[in-house]
């Protein structure tokens, strides 16, 4: 499939409703109401029950809020944005026509190995994600300043249009965000994995199951011991022993 057809199969209407979704989502993660919705696994859901199919956003957003599972907004700064990305990758993948795996134990697929293409995407992306949200955090502390100095001046009928503009700029990042993946992965991403050879689309097949160790790994670094890189490795290493195991019994 070239490019000019991928783009023509994009729903228009739709792709604006996941825009606007982006927007309110992120105002949700902590400038406004925080109901956790912004989270990638209920966001992918919305986006999917958008988009007409909720079980690729069930199936995108799944791996990704196990990734995500210990860097939740309580009373704490969070690394990384990965909302906007799961957002745009349902509705690409929608698009698309994609089904997803029905279990994780299908196999060395095509189906899987699109998956954690997608999954790898959002995970480089949190990482412009993050700057971004630097970005507006640097915007909103010159507004502050602003806002400071008009107190002093015993102007106080400035504060609210100062928090309004606070509010366009963190909704103007989600919707810039998810535009820019809507981009990325109709003009770049999913092109590139329709060339990749079949050792290294293999590779990316396991990428959804090894998710769930990191998960683990993640869960049990929260909670019980700091040592989650070596949980990590141990159980990245003992999902690739299983799979190649399962995958020799098939």
């Amino acid at each position: 499939m070239t490019v000019p057809e991928l783009i023509s199969l994009l729903p228009w209407w739709t792709a604006l409703a996941i825009v606007i979704l982006g927007a309110i989502l992120t105002l949700d993660v902590t400038s406004y109401a925080q109901t956790w919705f912004s989270q990638p696994l209920p966001a992918g859901i919305l986006a999917g029950v958008i988009c007409g199919d909720a079980t690729i956003g069930f199936a995108i957003a799944l791996p990704v809020q196990l990734l995500n599972i210990s860097n939740l907004p309580i009373g704490k700064s969070c690394s990384g944005e990965r909302t906007s990305i799961v957002l745009a990758s349902v509705l690409v993948l929608t698009a698309l026509g994609y089904r997803p795996p029905i279990v994780l134990t299908e196999g060395i697929s095509d189906k899987m190995a699109l998956l954690g293409w997608v999954i790898t995407a959002v995970c480089f992306g949190s990482f412009l994600g993050g700057w971004m949200i630097k970005v507006e955090r640097i915007l909103h502390f010159r507004l502050v300043v602003v806002g400071i100095r008009k107190l002093r001046a015993g102007t106080i009928s400035e504060l609210g249009k100062i928090q309004t503009r606070c509010m366009i700029i963190t909704a103007s990042r989600g919707i810039i965000l998810v535009s820019f993946w809507i981009a990325f992965l109709v003009l770049v991403w999913i092109p590139m994995f329709w060339k990749l050879s079949p050792e290294i689309t293999k590779l990316f097949a396991m990428v959804p199951m090894l998710t769930v160790a990191v998960g683990i790994s993640s869960i049990i670094e929260l909670y019980v011991r700091h040592r989650g890189w070596i949980l990590l490795g141990a159980g990245s290493v003992a999902t690739a022993v299983i799979l190649t195991l399962v995958k020799g019994l098939g």
